[in-house]
């Protein structure tokens, strides 16, 4: 069972990146994505009132609508979800990318406290310099790969 809102910020934005594109592929049905599925990214035409219209509509087609919203921490005015975030629309699934670290004052506001008590809240920290050889290592691993050590260091120094 997914979670109807997931908030995902932080320093690494591989991690968030890599969290939204799983919940991407499998959140909504493949032949339901045209109509259910909006990437959103914050700027100038992406303001809050817009946001809230787009998570408390319907999907078209499915039973579950996805809306991913990249560049969240560009967003004034994130408070005004809160009313959101206390009653989510039951058929959205509302992902935030916050690509950036939430200041201690960040998580004293009422809104995040709201969705780290409720919902999925995931921290992307950057990785310590000592746990980057572990990690390609994992990565390469995963894909199949190997590297010597010296291809390995280029990597993590590129």
């Amino acid at each position: 069972m997914l979670s109807p809102i997931y908030l995902l910020y932080g320093d690494e934005p591989y991690f968030i990146d890599k969290i939204s594109n799983v919940i991407q592929e499998k959140a909504i049905e493949e032949e339901n994505k045209n109509f259910d599925e909006k990437i959103l990214y914050v700027d100038k035409d992406l303001d809050v009132n817009s946001l809230i219209c787009d998570v408390k509509s319907y999907p078209m087609v499915g039973h579950t609508q996805l809306i991913i919203v990249k560049n969240v921490e560009k967003l004034k005015k994130i408070e005004k979800l809160e009313s959101y975030f206390l009653n989510p629309q039951i058929s959205t699934i509302l992902v935030l990318c916050f690509k950036k670290t939430i200041t201690k004052a960040g998580k004293n506001k009422n809104w995040f406290k709201i969705l780290k008590e409720k919902f999925v809240v995931f921290e992307s920290k950057k990785l310590y310099p000592n746990q980057v050889i572990n990690w390609l290592e994992s990565y390469l691993k995963d894909k199949g790969y190997t590297a010597t050590l010296k291809a390995k260091a280029m990597l993590i120094e590129f």
